[in-house]
Formats: C-alpha cells, structure tokens, sequence
C-alpha cells in the first residue's frame, strides 16, 4: 500500500477501514507535536526559547504588535515579548482574566473588578461617584421660575466616560431664585443636570471640579437625561464588545450595557439562561451565546431582538480568537474548531474526521509559519475528584 500524502488526522473511521484515496492520500489516527504541510508531508515543530520564566500564568491577550496582556499570579501584566510588566492588582491568584476590545481601550474583569487598559495603564472603567458629595442650595438674585426641580450630577472623564447619575434631589423654588451647586474639590469634573419646573427630564446645565456652579437661569437646551437606576457593569469571568455595548457573562447570566456609556440598568439589562454561560462572541450581526450543551444567537440590539437557538452544542471556555487578516472569529466546541462570520454564520471544521475529548476550558492561539495557518487550541479536560488535570490539544490547518 504506498501512501503519497498525509491528509490529516480522522479518529472516526474505523483503523482497519482506513487506506489511500484515489490521489495517494491517506489520514492518521493522531499526531503530535508535527505540523502537515501544504503538500501533505508531516514535520516536526521547531522548539522554543523561554524569553521570561514565570509561574502561575494564564488569561493571555494580544492588545497590538507592541505586547499583550497576562495575568501572572494575582497581577496583571504587560509582556512585550522580552518582559514583564507589572500594571494591576487581581482579585486572586487563581483568577482568570476575560478581555473585550473597544475603542477605548481593552476592557478586562477577573470576576472580581472590571478595569480598562488605556495606553497600558489600567484603571477604573467608569469615574468614581463625586466625592465629596456636591452640596445644593437655593439663592436668590436669579431667574428661575416657581416650581419643583430635581438635581443630579456625575463624575466626568475627558473622553466621556461617566459615573452612574446621582438620585435626583427634590427643589421647592419661589420665583426669581436661583439653585447654587457647591462641588467642593473633585478629582474630575462634576456634570450638574437640572429639570425644567415641574419637569420628569434633566438638562445639563454646566460642570466644575471646584467652587461653585450658580444656574440661575434654566437652560432647556443642554443634553436631556431621564433618570434611570444605573450601577457599574457586574465583574465577570466573560467578556464581549458590539454596538457601543459591553456584555458580560457571569454564571447563568449575560448582563449589558447601554450604547457607549459602560452604565449597566439593573432592572432590564440582562439575559438569563438555565445553564453556565462558556461563551460571548460578538459579531456584526448579533452575538453568539454558548452553553456547554447549546449555541444561541443574539441578533440585532439585546431588548429589541429574541434568542435563536442556533447549534445542539456549546463551546469551551477561553478558546475564542481573533482571525489575522480577517473579521472571521474561531473558537472550540465539543465538535471541534468552528469559524464564523462577522454575518452570524457559522461551520464546524472538523466534525466529520476527528472525535473529541470532552473540556472544561481551554486557551487558543492562531498561528502563521512558512505559509501554514493554524489555529491551536489546548483543553483542560474536566477534573474528576482527587485527579490531576490532563492535557491536550487538536489543530486546525488553513491551506
């Protein structure tokens, strides 16, 4: 029997059904640590030279071509290549990082906070609550009509970000007085917003980080805000960007933002499902959720749109990559690698050849070397009782 090429790995078909095609081509039932080249010829994978020895590292993440982003004991740090760079306290050293690419930077929680990474400097992803709190009183010499008016203000950071607004405060006025807003010394601007009289919606009327701000006259043309109960976006071990939007997955639960704002409503701003959540991958046209039992699709904006049960099958946790050079995403299911489009299409790459272990977790990376594309994944199967955790790792090949 002479075997001309090497066609991949196939676990399915029985080994004593297993010969050439028609072309010479012939499968193997596994291979290790060898890459199969474009002409169907196994080679050995070149080794390796440790640039930083490190324990404890996990939660890796490619920010740009000038590092990325790993989490190393109970630290998050900077690796350049050549370094580490410390840049964040973890909320424990077993914690695993999840990261969402937005505009404003690379947005990262370990279920105990959610941070961004700006410029690779780490901080809070909103302003803090103005403290001091701002104090309001009513004078006269101004111009406001008679009637009730609510107050409330937030922090403010340079591109916008703000904190969740302050529970309006409730002011009686006589005609011609005016509202004084005492701001104190804040570490950034106070944006103070004011209802018209008798009025449900605020209007921006000005903002400070010290002294005082006098609104003496109502300006009904600033930006209007109805109040709405809003918080922080719950720390989480998932983590996905789209429209303007955070999502965020913790337990059986997806929770998200509103449009460009990172402000989390708790009374509407949520999705629960029946089973731990493994997966948030977001696409032009919605966003994939998997389970490790299903795959569902989220399409359009999250309150408009219902859920549409799109695969029998989950995904592994930790194992979504970015394709180079393209918008696809990839990821790992039960039935091996899955490659989707930025339209919510999807396929499975792998299922018709190779049986899978079953996995709790695992990491990928996708990797280009002498003209070969890959996307490598290596799972950590679940550990039973008293076990040690057992390794593995299937390959996807684009040629």
């Amino acid at each position: 029997m002479k075997i001309e090429r090497f066609t991949g790995i196939n676990n399915r078909q029985p080994i004593d059904r297993m010969k050439p095609d028609e072309g010479g081509g012939m499968p193997v039932r596994d291979a290790v640590n060898v890459d199969l080249s474009s002409v169907g010829t196994f080679q050995t994978r070149q080794g390796f030279t440790p640039s930083v020895e490190v324990t404890e590292a996990r939660s890796a993440f490619t920010v740009d071509d000038t590092g990325g982003l790993l989490a190393v004991g109970d630290e998050l740090h900077r690796f350049d290549g050549s370094a580490l760079t410390k840049i964040d306290d973890l909320g424990s050293s077993f914690a695993r990082v999840a990261y969402a690419r937005t505009p404003l930077g690379i947005v990262w929680s370990d279920g105990y906070v959610t941070k961004l990474v700006k410029n690779w400097t780490s901080g809070r992803l909103l302003p803090a609550d103005p403290n001091p709190l701002p104090v309001v009183s009513v004078a006269s010499g101004g111009s406001l009509p008679a009637g009730t008016y609510g107050v409330s203000f937030c922090s403010v950071l340079p591109d916008g970000r703000r904190s969740p607004m302050s529970y309006p405060l409730t002011l009686d006025l006589i005609e011609n007085t005016r509202i004084t807003v005492n701001v104190g010394a804040q570490p950034n601007p106070v944006q103070v917003f004011v209802s018209a009289p008798n009025g449900s919606v605020l209007y921006f009327q000005g903002q400070a980080s010290s002294g005082e701000l006098n609104i003496a006259l109502h300006n009904a043309g600033g930006e209007p805000v109805r109040y709405e109960v809003e918080f922080e976006l719950p720390a989480s071990r998932i983590l996905a960007f789209r429209n303007g939007r955070l999502f965020a997955a913790s337990g059986s639960m997806v929770y998200y933002t509103q449009p460009w704002s990172f402000l989390f409503r708790p009374m509407s701003d949520y999705i629960p499902l029946n089973e731990e959540i493994r997966l948030l991958a977001a696409v032009d046209a919605g966003v994939f959720i998997a389970t490790e039992s299903k795959t569902w699709f989220l399409a359009g904006e999250p309150q408009e749109a219902s859920m549409t049960e799109v695969a029998p099958y989950g995904a592994v946790e930790g194992t979504l990559t970015e394709v180079p050079n393209s918008t696809d995403l990839m990821w790992f299911t039960p039935r091996g690698q899955l490659r989707a489009t930025q339209s919510g299409e999807f396929t499975l790459l792998q299922d018709k050849q190779i049986q899978f272990p079953k996995a709790s977790s695992g990491a990928s990376v996708y990797r280009e070397f002498n003209g070969m594309r890959q996307h490598i994944t290596t799972l950590a199967e679940p550990v039973p009782t008293g076990s040690a955790v057992a390794r593995s790792f299937m390959t996807f090949m684009e040629t």
